[in-house]
């Protein structure tokens, strides 16, 4: 069960070698192009501009665009893009390389830092979303400061069709200032608000949002973002979270933000319209499905020809501190394994994955792509790989976050 889809490939020529040739640079499916992680590497795999950020963004950018065009589109369709960064004070001078693509319409941004990129030397990644000839809408609920250097190449959000993308969400105020300082739900509430308002004004409420991807510098703090989440899309407080209020949500933690003061920020996916949002993934151990504040997660969400995979970890009833770490690549099938479960459950297959972005150790990029030959086959999806601080155990070495893209009428119920 495939929709029409296009593997694209720029000439890269280390993305033909193992183990990285189980994926593609970017991936079209219908009016939908996704950009896995462009890097400053030559099609030799060589570093472009060493030392030298705007280099590396200003070729990295290159290709994204070239992307998006060898897909039929151009620039101007782009509407979302994540920065990766190891060095967050470098965020400015790589937003004011990306003025010089985007130039007539914005898209919505999010810049996180990273503990480290695919190759030692690279200081940034870009990874994206392309809606092709879509009816946009961008919208700012009052951020001022987007509109001053170096945010004025974005937007807080952008409505693509039925899509709603909400980028940089986190806890600074109109003006630009950091709300509560050092204080996790201060500004996680405030961020919760805008991303309300920015639901409300593109024609939805608070339970068109989908998927959460929630940074956060403490993996300490880990269940805050989910806890307040829940408090702002659960009506019911007596009866907990109903089907149409969970989320696919994922927590990450991250060594640092565009702002010194900001604890986190969260990257945001909604969809319009009056389609009915589908929990998939049945019992899921590491959401503690039925209790506070875990009952407003499931494994995966379908809405429309969406499918939106939450980062999936290993986690089988759970790690004592004494037990040895179950190696990477074991990690890595136990989270395969989930996208295969979960699309099982609804008649698809792992062909219909159309963006993978995993959080590891940077050491780790490899062995998980090795792992990954044994799932992907004739269809390969575009392919990001994020150094981050620190998942929601210890034990965790890695999360798979992913979306899939399914007929849209299709579905079959979960068997428990």
């Amino acid at each position: 069960m495939t929709n029409k889809a296009m593997q694209i490939n720029l000439g890269l020529e280390w993305y033909n070698k193992w183990p990285r040739d189980v994926t593609c640079v970017a991936k079209k499916v219908d009016d939908l192009v996704f950009i896995g992680g462009q890097l400053p590497l030559d099609s030799e795999g060589r570093i472009t501009g060493v030392g030298n950020v705007q280099e590396q963004a200003r070729f990295a950018l290159t290709k994204f665009k070239e992307c998006v065009e060898q897909a039929g589109g151009s620039i101007n369709d782009v509407c979302d893009v994540q920065s990766f960064h190891t060095d967050v004070r470098q965020i400015p001078a790589v937003l004011e390389v990306a003025k010089e693509f985007f130039k007539k319409s914005k898209p919505t941004w999010s810049a996180v830092g990273t503990s480290g990129l695919y190759k030692l030397g690279i200081d940034v990644c870009f990874s994206g979303l392309a809606v092709l000839d879509a009816k946009t809408k961008d919208i700012n609920p009052g951020l001022e400061w987007y509109s001053k250097p170096p945010w004025d190449v974005a937007v807080p959000c952008k409505v693509a069709n039925d899509l709603v993308i909400m980028g940089q969400m986190c806890g600074m105020d109109d003006k630009g200032k950091v709300v509560a300082p050092g204080d996790y739900p201060g500004q996680f509430r405030y961020a919760w608000k805008k991303s309300v308002e920015c639901m409300k004004e593109a024609g939805g409420t608070s339970e068109n949002i989908i998927d959460v991807v929630c940074y956060f510098r403490d993996r300490r703090g880990g269940l805050w973002p989910v806890a307040l989440l829940n408090d702002v899309l659960v009506k019911d407080k007596t009866m907990g979270a109903k089907y149409s209020e969970r989320i696919a949500g994922t927590a990450i933690s991250m060594p640092s933000y565009f702002h010194s003061d900001l604890l986190g920020q969260h990257h945001i996916y909604g969809v319009l319209g009056e389609k009915e949002k589908r929990p998939l993934g049945g019992w899921i151990p590491y959401c503690t499905v039925g209790h506070y504040p875990g009952d407003i997660l499931w494994g995966a969400i379908k809405v429309g020809r969406y499918v939106f995979f939450p980062g999936q970890v290993m986690y089988q009833g759970g790690f004592s501190l004494e037990e040895d770490i179950p190696s990477i690549k074991k990690q890595a099938r136990c989270c395969f394994n989930e996208f295969v479960r979960i699309l099982g459950s609804i008649g698809a297959t792992m062909e219909n994955v159309v963006f993978i972005r995993t959080y590891s150790d940077p050491g780790y990029i490899d062995p998980v792509l090795e792992i990954a030959h044994e799932f992907f086959h004739n269809e390969k999806p575009a392919w990001n790989s994020i150094g981050n601080s620190g998942l929601y155990q210890r034990q965790m070495l890695l999360e798979v976050y992913g979306m899939a893209i399914v007929h849209e009428d299709h579905f079959r119920h979960y068997i428990y």
